[in-house]
């Protein structure tokens, strides 16, 4: 029972924490050189100049989003998804990691040509996944059209790179400015922006003042950071919920060690007499209980660690069951989850091995059973 809990609760935690770890990489492959992002109406965007004159800003990357339709080669189908422009300002800045690069030598590189070039465009890796076509992936080197679904003006672009799924942020597919332009005319308004920091400005305290001071343009900010957290919040939150549950079956367990050795008292009451009539002292009785507790509870939990760390090892490290997730080990929370249960579990033996200490000799030796 110990080694079953125990290595759920391992199995657990470990994948809590390496996506907790996963954190800090995903949110550096979606910032790249930004801590902050800020959106604002499209009818009335913050003017960038203005913008520009706020104490603590160092580099503006102005976006631009639009909803455009896109149809794959030898499909007359059409799919709305958000569209993303941007200009060299954001590869000045350091413009967020690509998820594939395809052919190109290095990200700045790709996101170089796809500026450059109306006939290439970074996919959304998540194209298509929801009302797309069965088992649709958008790959490097897949021709589409994108179309202004108000205009008509259309173009065939081709996959150059897939960018890293932004989670909450949502840029879509990536063109370059100047070829958006082109599609989409006046449409194409700089309402959006990438930020980057003075050194030592706090984040989430400058976006929070940023909303404050153009509420009139309908002002969104978030420390890109934060927007990673919360991304990743709902599944940390289900991991807990999973912990909770597996602790008080943890707790149950250890409630049944104490029952064991209740019941292992009342049965060895002979025994124990026999071993206090022969000269052992009373605590050398009482701690052998307290060893035998300790080291059912030790085997199942190294047991049930061990397992955990090994199915965790394999399906991490040697498989692409998790996708990128990284394997690592919560050192610091298996030791606590160790020595915890190992303290409860003899904790829980201190009454049964109180209580066979009090047995005495001549009234244990008379009972029968």
């Amino acid at each position: 029972m110990y080694a079953l809990v125990v290595f759920i609760l391992t199995f657990i935690t470990a994948i809590s924490y390496m996506i907790d770890r996963q954190v800090t990489t995903a949110s550096a492959n979606v910032s790249g050189g930004a801590q902050v992002y800020v959106k604002s109406s499209a009818a009335n965007p913050i003017n960038i100049a203005d913008l520009s004159r706020t104490p603590g800003i160092r580099m503006i990357a102005p976006l631009s989003q639009v909803e455009a339709s896109f149809s794959l080669r030898g499909s007359a189908d059409e799919h709305y998804w958000p569209l993303t422009a941007f200009d060299e300002s954001l590869i000045r800045m350091h413009p967020p990691k690509l998820e594939d690069r395809g052919r190109y030598v290095s990200d700045r590189v790709a996101w170089t040509a796809v500026l450059s070039d109306p006939d290439l465009i970074i996919a959304d890796p998540m194209f298509l996944q929801t009302g797309g076509p069965p088992g649709f992936n958008v790959r490097i080197g897949d021709r589409l059209t994108v179309k202004d679904p108000i205009s008509g003006a259309s173009h065939e672009v081709t996959v150059a790179a897939l960018s890293t799924s932004d989670g909450l942020i949502a840029n879509g597919m990536l063109y370059g400015w100047d070829s958006a332009h082109l599609l989409f005319g006046e449409r194409l308004v700089a309402s959006r922006s990438y930020l980057t920091l003075a050194p030592g400005t706090n984040a989430d305290a400058f976006a929070s003042r940023l909303q404050t001071q153009f509420i009139g343009n309908g002002t969104e900010a978030f420390s890109i950071a934060a927007l990673t957290d919360e991304a990743f919040a709902m599944t940390h939150q289900i991991f807990q919920l999973f912990q909770g549950y597996l602790a008080m079956g943890l707790l149950v367990g250890i409630a049944g060690i104490a029952v064991v050795m209740v019941r292992a008292v009342r049965e060895r009451r002979r025994q124990i007499g026999t071993l206090r009539a022969l000269g052992f002292p009373a605590k050398s009785v009482g701690r052998s209980f307290a060893i035998e507790a300790g080291y059912v509870a030790l085997q199942g939990t190294v047991i049930g660690v061990a397992l955990a760390l090994l199915t965790l090892y394999t399906i991490v490290a040697r498989s692409d069951a998790m996708g990128d997730l990284s394997f690592a080990v919560p050192y610091t929370e298996l030791g606590i989850l160790l020595l915890g249960t190992m303290a409860a579990s003899l904790l829980a033996t201190v009454a049964p091995a109180l209580s066979a200490t009090r047995i005495r000799p001549a009234v244990a030796l008379r009972t029968t059973n």
